[in-house]
């Protein structure tokens, strides 16, 4: 599950970046914050449990059906990993795999870290803004807890918060490296600033060109080496429970290094272009209906996934959901202004789906 821990660092420097600057204009609001989560997550959502719910209803046994009906009450609650711990035998079993909305459980992670997650913030900032210090102690604390946790019960260190916490935690420290209120209290960065700018008067040009070319050599470097943590991350990977420190470190502070080469050729000019650019905006809407149908193909299969083909129809078609959910109803609701309204009619949506079954 490589691609997870990549999520979970974006994520998480994404949405510290976030209240970071919030919290530096003094402009951050908890019911702000929440609001736009709730308008960002909770349209494409409810009509993924909506649409898996009818295509339970055609094509899965009384019993499946049964076991949907309890997993679209935990995935509308953000609580589908605690469904798993308490009702699978892992990722990689057969009967997870046959789960529809077993994929909602990184969405809970997630929503389970950014309910305590903004609040902790605020109380650090408030307190002689220690944010950073703490965060590094709560990433060590995570770490082992994933560490031993992994010994003591792998199906536990796989989909709990509190062994996914260091993940996310790594994006959210980059974050508050690069926030200048944070780190040295906005001390590092003017100064750095103005001695590089003094250095290159001293210099003169042709030497301020070579130190442009070998930032932008370094910046390369940085990324494809990132690049290089993912991909091997995801060859080495296995679908046993296993666990393996180095491999699980590699997508991690690869996807780290991504984010802090940024400026690298590869970032602007690769992972910046069009076609990419695309898949980064449809891919929440994806993430969500990416697995459903495979899931119900295998209860229709006897557990087995079908043909190649047939997959990849199934996978075609999930993204043509994922394209109508993205532009019909995401899109839409996204550009309307955060009201009360609004939130309140989401949450209702989406808490009607467990009516429904």
């Amino acid at each position: 599950m490589c691609w997870c821990r990549c999520f979970f660092v974006i994520s998480g420097y994404l949405i510290s970046t976030i209240i970071f600057r919030s919290l530096e204009k003094e402009s951050f609001s908890f019911l702000d914050f929440y609001a736009r989560r709730i308008r960002r997550i909770f349209p494409a959502l409810a009509f993924l449990l909506l649409g898996v719910i009818l295509l339970g209803s055609l094509f899965l046994t009384p019993e499946e059906f049964k076991n949907l009906g309890k997993q679209t009450i935990y995935g509308s609650a953000f609580g589908e990993n605690i469904f798993l711990i308490r009702h699978s035998g892992g990722y990689w079993d057969t009967a997870t795999e046959m789960k529809p909305l077993m994929h909602l459980w990184t969405l809970a992670v997630e929503e389970q870290y950014y309910i305590f997650y903004p609040l902790l913030c605020w109380i650090l900032w408030k307190v002689k803004k220690r944010v950073l210090p703490v965060l590094c102690v709560l990433w060590l604390v995570s770490f082992g807890f994933d560490l031993y946790q992994s010994q003591t019960s792998s199906i536990v260190a796989f989909f709990s918060l509190h062994t996914r916490f260091w993940e996310l935690c790594t994006g959210c420290i980059l974050a508050a490296l690069v926030n200048p209120s944070i780190s040295s209290k906005g001390l590092v960065q003017p100064i750095a600033s103005k001695l590089r700018e003094e250095r290159a008067r001293e210099l003169g040009g042709g030497k301020i060109k070579l130190l442009t070319n070998l930032r932008e050599k370094r910046n390369s470097i940085g990324s494809v080496a990132g690049l290089v943590f993912i991909s091997a991350g995801i060859l080495f990977a296995t679908g046993d429970a296993t666990y393996r420190p180095l491999l699980i470190l590699l997508p991690v502070f690869g996807t780290l290094l991504l984010i802090i080469f940024r400026d690298s050729w590869i970032n602007k000019n690769v992972l910046s272009s069009s076609p990419f650019v695309f898949v980064g905006l449809i891919s929440y809407t994806w993430y969500l209906w990416h697995w459903p149908l495979l899931s119900i193909a295998r209860n229709l299969n006897g557990g087995n996934l079908p043909n190649y083909p047939t997959c990849f129809f199934l996978l075609l078609i999930g993204l043509a959901l994922s394209l109508f959910s993205y532009f019909i109803i995401e899109t839409p609701i996204r550009k309307k202004a955060i009201t009360k309204k609004l939130t309140i009619s989401l949450s209702i949506c989406v808490f009607c789906c467990t009516l429904l079954v």
